[in-house]
């Protein structure tokens, strides 16, 4: 009785353990069906549902689909969950309290403005930001692979192009501020024309910036105009062995030349990225040149530096200007030519020139549905429960949307 009461329940337990792998599965395969049927909608709705079952809808979409990203917008307490389990939570400030935009990553006053939040301030930072990490990748590479290309030529003695007080302030003086100023406030198209036709948007919603072939791209780009520099740099001051008074050149002389190529390379890269040429943009650039052009003076005079006198000498030969000529050309003229290529290939794909953009005044307004006001809101009367201190309602009782309304 014994043995055959073990064999029973170890019956069951094996039943138990196959009912719950199957429950599982099943819970699993009605997870997975259910986006699949969300995916083939326009819209879903989900009526009368907790602020745990909202959260859950948001994690079962990221669970399911990982490689989307998910925004959740809210405006109460009740909210709080679905917008922490989002990638991007939205709180709204209205007549529901704070709880809501406290918990958010953004927040704002009326549902109106997710618009513009999405196809304008969205899309752009998401461009912005791409190309601020593709620069930077492309700037080290600028800066860093002179020394190694130049090591073909010194046979690999590991021997330092570079000086050493210069190398520490390249990220630190001389090309650090352009490309903040350009993440900031460059600007591909106006804003009413990003909120106007939403296409624009699907440069981030289709991830087509921030790529492995983008990335590489700038890499390679990096490591072809770094060869450019190191063999200008060496051809100008090597092949020449003297100065026309005599004097012979110095080592620190060719890393001298291809670190200021350096320097004006990454900096006039930032006018060939920026779409948006501002006053601020251009001042920074010839800013950090002249903070580079006043350091080389001060360290040509301090005797304990490797650059003691070298500036003053590099300044009087026609081939330094000669060699800072051609690698402008031999550089950026190749990316103007690699831009213009990529703008004429858009065009071609999207029909669309920059007089076809629509203009401020021609954007028609979008009208919104509002919910049925009150009679005694139609009458002109005000109804003091529905008086409010905030704007961060969902729906008012006014008519369609001003034009002062949808730009802002």
């Amino acid at each position: 009785m014994m043995a055959e009461s073990g064999r029973n329940k170890l019956l069951e337990s094996k039943m138990s353990e196959s009912r719950l792998r199957n429950f599982r599965e099943g819970i699993g395969n009605t997870r997975q069906r259910l986006v699949e049927l969300g995916d083939k909608a326009a819209a879903v709705i989900a009526c009368r549902v907790s602020p745990k079952q909202k959260q859950e809808i948001v994690s079962l979409v990221r669970q399911e689909k990982p490689e989307i990203n998910t925004l959740a917008i809210g405006d109460g307490a009740n909210d709080v969950n679905m917008i922490i389990a989002a990638h991007v939570g939205i709180g709204l400030k209205g007549v529901e309290g704070q709880q809501a935009a406290r918990a958010s990553d953004y927040s704002f006053g009326e549902f109106k403005h997710l618009r513009r939040l999405l196809l304008y301030y969205g899309r752009e930072c998401y461009r912005r930001n791409t190309t601020l990490i593709h620069y930077n990748f492309f700037k080290n590479m600028v800066w860093v692979l002179p020394q190694f290309w130049y090591a073909v030529y010194n046979m690999f003695s590991a021997a330092t192009l570079y000086d050493s007080y210069l190398l520490q302030f390249f990220n630190l003086l001389y090309a650090s501020l352009p490309i903040i100023i350009f993440a900031v406030f460059d600007e591909e198209k106006p804003d009413y024309v990003l909120i106007s036709v939403p296409r624009h948007y699907d440069l981030g919603r289709l991830d087509m910036e921030f790529t492995a072939f983008e990335f590489w791209k700038s890499v390679v780009n990096g490591a072809l105009q770094a060869i450019a520099i190191a063999y200008i740099s060496v051809h100008c001051i090597e092949n020449n062995f003297s100065s026309p008074d005599g004097y012979n050149q110095n080592f620190y002389m060719t890393g001298l030349i291809a670190y200021t190529l350096c320097v004006i390379v990454v900096n006039i890269k930032i006018f060939l990225l920026s779409n948006k040429q501002i006053l601020l943009n251009i001042l920074i650039v010839i800013g950090s040149l002249l903070v580079y052009l006043i350091s080389l003076v001060i360290f040509n005079v301090l005797s304990f530096t490797n650059l003691h006198l070298i500036f003053s000498h590099m300044i009087t030969l026609s081939n330094f200007y000669q060699g800072v000529f051609l690698a402008i050309v031999a550089t950026n003229f190749f990316d103007m030519a690699v831009k213009r290529f990529q703008y004429l290939g858009v065009q071609m794909k999207t029909k669309e020139t920059i007089y076809d953009l629509p203009k401020k005044e021609e954007i028609p307004l979008i009208p919104v549905r509002t919910s049925s006001p009150p009679s005694e809101i139609l009458n002109g009367e005000r109804v003091p429960g529905l008086q409010r201190n905030n704007t961060g309602f969902a729906f008012s009782g006014g008519n369609d949307v001003e034009p002062a309304d949808y730009m802002n």
